[in-house]
């Protein structure tokens, strides 16, 4: 009976470790739009800055994984990057507000780089795929600077910076970024194109 016990026990664990090894990076976090200048258009003074990011999955198990990116037959994303910050020692959660018919993920699978992702993507063992998505994670939120003229945001991100956690949820799976490779801050968003 303990023999049974020992086997499943390496089983059960064995099989928790290598699903721990579907990795998640944001290789590059660009923050656009952190001062906003009095001549710029309101709607830009209605979202604050965006923040731009790539990241990639990888599949370091042995199995197939596969990421839900859309509900099937709808334009609408069933997966989300999700943003947890500390901001003056309160905690916001954000998904990044963007339109869900127009902000689908695009991104690079395999030699492919693609302006709107599969439904699914699946990765094999060995396999990553790059995601880029934007966000507007100040927009409706005590965190948008309000009225207008000349609007800077740079102390409030650089206090967000340290705190900021960034999450890829769908249907089926919940990864958090194990790293912030880079980051750019941008005044305007014109700059960065």
């Amino acid at each position: 009976m303990a023999k049974y016990i020992v086997l499943f026990y390496l089983f059960v664990s064995g099989y928790t470790v290598g699903y721990t090894q579907l990795t998640m990076v944001v290789k590059d976090l660009s923050i656009c739009n952190v001062v906003i200048p009095e001549d710029a258009d309101s709607d830009v003074f209605e979202v604050g800055p965006i923040f731009r990011v790539t990241c990639v999955i990888e599949n370091r198990t042995d199995t197939i994984v596969t990421l839900y990116l859309k509900r099937l037959k709808s334009y609408i994303d069933d997966a989300s990057l999700y943003y947890h910050f500390t901001f003056q020692n309160k905690e916001y959660k954000s998904n990044g507000w963007c339109d869900p018919y127009w902000n689908g993920f695009s991104g690079i699978l395999g030699n492919d780089t693609l302006d709107l992702l599969p439904p699914s993507v699946i990765l094999n063992s060995g396999d990553s795929v790059t995601l880029y998505d934007y966000a507007y994670i100040f927009s409706n939120d005590p965190l948008l600077i309000k009225g207008y003229g000349v609007m800077d945001y740079t102390d409030r991100i650089l206090e967000i910076l340290p705190t900021l956690k960034i999450f890829y949820i769908d249907s089926h799976l919940t990864l958090e970024a194990s790293k912030i490779l880079n980051v750019r801050l941008i005044d305007s968003c014109r700059e960065s194109q």
